[in-house]
């Protein structure tokens, strides 16, 4: 395996919407982009686990990754499980 630097673009920019501003994105994934609900602490820092689902092209095994996030995805967009 090799180590790999990821730069959040921002998953406002690649689905359909977010609560964190009006506006729309680009659609590339469809769905809408929460922020994590009162009480949890943000921004999420941390190592945590990823699994890939199905054949995933940029992941063929779990492993952890460092994220540093307020907002999330809340389910899997359809087609990609």
């Amino acid at each position: 395996t090799k180590p790999t630097l990821c730069v959040c673009i921002g998953l406002q920019l690649l689905l359909d919407s977010s609560e964190e501003a009006e506006g729309t994105g680009f659609g590339i994934i469809p769905g809408r982009v929460k922020g994590f609900p009162q009480g949890v602490r943000v921004p999420q820092q941390g190592w945590n686990l990823v699994q890939p689902v199905g054949q995933c092209m940029y992941a063929q095994s779990a492993g952890h990754a460092f994220f540093s996030n307020s907002f999330y995805v809340p389910a899997i967009p359809a087609g990609w499980g």
